[in-house]
């Protein structure tokens, strides 16, 4: 791995806040002056496609990165924050439902949009 691959995956695996490349980038660049935002979206998407992170693709917005590869999200879509929602693993019964072996999937993404308590209460 990397230098500046390991500086992006430590940023992603340490933030809770689920951050965009552009995120990323600006704290890549505290450690990294030299670091360029195609060297962060590269190694992003190298970390996304060897399943060490997951992309959160919302339409219309930034794709965000996370460290956990199996959980789903509430997604408000009135302010646009993402939190983790935790199920039991869903693999089993999602095979069953598609009619396919649990272990051909490898990942699945599930998003709930729904508005947050503080949209709601802002209403």
């Amino acid at each position: 791995m990397t230098h500046y691959e390991q500086t992006i995956l430590d940023i992603v695996l340490s933030s809770h806040e689920h951050p965009t490349a552009e995120q990323v980038f600006f704290l890549a660049k505290e450690e990294e002056p030299n670091i360029s935002m195609a060297t962060v979206y590269n190694n992003l998407n190298k970390l996304v496609n060897e399943n060490k992170i997951r992309k959160i693709s919302i339409d219309g917005h930034a794709d965000r990165y996370d460290s956990m590869v199996k959980h789903s999200h509430l997604y408000c879509v009135k302010c646009h924050s993402i939190k983790d929602v935790m199920f039991d693993d869903l693999t089993e019964e999602l095979a069953k439902r598609v009619g396919v072996d649990p272990h051909s999937i490898d990942s699945y993404d599930l998003t709930i949009n729904y508005i947050c308590d503080d949209c709601l209460n802002k209403s």
